[in-house]
């Protein structure tokens, strides 16, 4: 059996997950937006205004997935050590660096 704090954690990385399919979905239906997979011409789709609002209304709903998603590793690594990882991975997960005086 987990302990509380493990099985919170384990939630948290679950809701997360749950947030990137989510994103993957919704990425599918903005292809949808613009035609049919292998379409030669499908930048024309953006000429289209309606598509265009449709499209800026997935990204904004892929930003707030994503920034919830964050949150939920955020929680769930938050009592972990960090460990220490080149600038370029996960830069958000560090938590932040106390201003020196």
């Amino acid at each position: 059996m987990l302990h509380a704090d493990e099985a919170k954690n384990e939630e948290n990385r679950e809701k997360a997950g749950k947030c990137f399919k989510d994103i993957q979905d919704l990425c599918w239906k903005m292809r949808g937006v613009l035609g049919e997979f292998g379409q030669k011409d499908v930048w024309k789709e953006f000429r289209n205004i309606e598509n265009r609002k449709k499209l800026a209304k997935l990204i904004a709903d892929i930003k707030s997935l994503d920034e919830k998603a964050l949150e939920y590793l955020r929680l769930a690594v938050r009592d972990k050590e960090i460990i220490e990882l080149p600038e370029s991975v996960f830069p958000l997960l560090r938590p932040p660096e106390e201003p020196s005086s």
